[in-house]
């Protein structure tokens, strides 16, 4: 029997509720396709993505940006948000997680600025300096890590200091990290574009977060100032 999708999903919904009859397995099972066929499909408005855009550009004041799109757009798909987004003056730029996401998006033709949001190997890094993504430096040997990078690829790169400012989950430890920002503001051939922080999104302990992020953020002439993280930073 040839079914739709919609159908299909229509049948379900229409499907009388489990009794110990076992009425409703009975159903799905009258009604549904050969499984090794079935694609599950996702339906996403773009009119949508853009007015969330524009009500956050608002609620930041103008503030720019960074659509953080890991994990496949959170699965509304990577380069189909990306490709919406990046029409959208809102959006300064975008952030991923992994290496393949950052490249998919060069791949695909998106040309605002890539943050890439976790570590990478030497030949990834080269291929990042390579394609000008946005790297992250958020460990102790940042610096190291993107002077052979630089040196493989033999350009220069951007760079986004990552504060951890008490989410513990990445980045420098705030109480840890003038030392390493001063190695990183010495580099040759590395642009620093921001720095980021996490905010854990509880009112009171995001001002304690603010308010440890800014000795570091003021720890070198070569920091610039901060500008928008992966959730929030500094206002």
């Amino acid at each position: 029997m040839s079914l739709s999708r919609r159908t299909f999903v229509a049948s379900v919904a229409a499907a009388p509720l489990a009794t110990g009859d076992g009425s409703l397995l009975a159903s799905l099972r009258r009604f549904a396709p050969d499984p090794e066929r079935l694609e599950p499909w996702i339906e996403v408005d773009p009119r949508a993505l853009r007015a969330n855009a524009a009500v956050l550009s608002r609620l930041a004041r103008g503030r720019p940006l960074t659509a953080v799109i890991k994990n496949n757009g959170y699965g509304l798909g990577l380069v189909e948000v990306a490709r919406v987004l990046d029409a959208a003056p809102e959006v300064s730029g975008f952030g991923v997680v992994k290496v393949q996401e950052a490249v998919a998006l060069r791949d695909a033709g998106i040309r605002k600025p890539v943050l890439l949001l976790a570590l990478f190997t030497d030949a990834e890094g080269m291929e990042l300096v390579r394609r000008d993504i946005t790297l992250s430096l958020c460990v102790p040997d940042a610096a190291a890590r993107v002077a052979r990078a630089v040196f493989g690829a033999n350009r220069s790169a951007k760079g986004q200091y990552y504060i951890d400012t008490g989410m513990s989950r990445m980045g420098l430890p705030y109480h840890r990290a003038v030392p390493v920002l001063r190695e990183l503001a010495r580099l040759p051939r590395v642009e620093v574009v921001g720095t980021l922080t996490e905010l854990a999104e509880e009112r009171d302990f995001d001002s304690e977060q603010v308010r440890r992020c800014a000795p570091a953020s003021r720890s070198s002439a070569a920091i610039p100032p901060t500008t928008a993280g992966k959730k929030a930073s500094p206002r």
